[in-house]
């Protein structure tokens, strides 16, 4: 497993995460004391929650993930959008 560093999430190009509105039961939690991003890949992308700018999602590809539902910490919950 690699550490992630700051410079590496910074050095990709970001997008926010789609808010979701309503009950979303089926969305990944992130847990409240977490640092690291929910879900870590080798792509060119990161999102981000759309409230607070956290990093969720660090180096995915493009059209990975589409749809899939994550609640940040701060207890928002957004969606990985379909296109860019």
């Amino acid at each position: 497993m690699r550490a992630i560093t700051a410079r590496r999430t910074e050095d990709r190009p970001c997008r926010r995460l789609e808010a979701v509105v309503g009950p979303s039961p089926d969305a990944i939690p992130m847990q409240p004391s977490a640092i690291w991003p929910v879900i870590v890949g080798e792509g060119g992308i990161n999102y981000l929650c759309h409230r607070c700018a956290r990093v969720l999602c660090d180096g995915i590809a493009v059209g990975d993930l589409v749809g899939l539902e994550i609640r940040c910490a701060c207890g928002a919950v957004g969606r990985v959008p379909e296109c860019l």
